[in-house]
Order: structure tokens, then sequence, then C-alpha cells
């Protein structure tokens, strides 16, 4: 009879005193596999709750602190592939990811900007529509034609 009681104790007392955490942070994601991912990831014992916003792209994770830190947390979302606020996504894991889940790359950086293009009005040999379609390759691709060439 007494150690029914004491196992009551011990558990009433752990229930007690474990301490569920909220928080909310930034995960670099884009989609709906990419949620589904993340959220899968974060079922294990000591998270009870998570959930990605697609359209804010935050996380927001309620854990028990005795058996789940933060760190291990955003370590589980960086072995998975995704970044956060606080860790680099795992590079090997992140080429591993679909095309629609992967970051988007930066703009290749052509060597020209907007404005470093001056737009000709236009003359005699070279019509303005022309300038215009050069003008864009210019902006776009980064290089022009020849000025021999233009009609």
């Amino acid at each position: 009879m007494k150690h029914p009681i004491l196992f009551s104790l011990l558990l009433i007392s752990t229930i007690l005193f474990a301490k569920n955490i909220t928080t909310q942070f930034e995960v670099k994601a884009n989609c709906e596999i990419c949620k589904e991912k993340i959220e899968t990831t974060l079922d294990i014992p000591g998270i009870t709750h998570a959930n990605w916003n697609k359209e804010t792209k935050i996380l927001t994770v309620r854990y028990n602190d005795k058996k789940v830190s933060i760190e291990d947390i955003h370590n589980l979302i960086s072995d998975i592939g995704y970044s956060t606020d606080k860790v680099s996504a795992n590079l090997k894991s992140q080429s591993k990811l679909m095309k629609c889940c992967q970051p988007k790359k930066p703009a290749k950086n052509c060597g020209t900007s907007k404005r470093d293009v001056v737009v000709n009005k236009g003359t005699a040999n070279t019509p303005i529509l022309t300038q215009f379609f050069q003008h864009k390759l210019i902006l776009y691709h980064g290089f022009s034609y020849p000025k021999n060439r233009m009609m």
C-alpha cells in the first residue's frame, strides 16, 4: 500500500514542477511541404505543440524544458535543412530538400544597376523602341549590344 501512494506522489510532483514553455521564432522555409516536415520533426517526447505559419515564417513551440531545450529544437530544425534565427541550416541536409523548399538564391550581380544605365531618347539611326529593348537587356542580363550592331 505504501508503494502506490509513493508512486502517485512522485508522479504528481513531477507534473507540478515540470515547466511547459511556449516560444516563437523564425524558421526560413517556403511551403506546405516544409511545414509538414518541420512539424513532424518536432513531434517528439517533450514537445507538446509545434505549428509553423507559412505567411509569417514563425514557428510556435510548446515544450517541457526538463526534457527538451530550446537549443535542441533549433538544432533539430537545422538538421533537416532549415535555418532559424539562431542556427544556420545544415548544408548537406539543405541540399537534399526539394527545389521549392530550398532557400531562394540571391540574384546574380550582373555588374550594372538601374542607376548605372542611361537610356537614350533615340536618334535617327536608333529608334526609341530599340533603345527600350537595349535598356531592358542591360537591366536584366547585364550586357548590351555594341553601338555598331544596333539597327
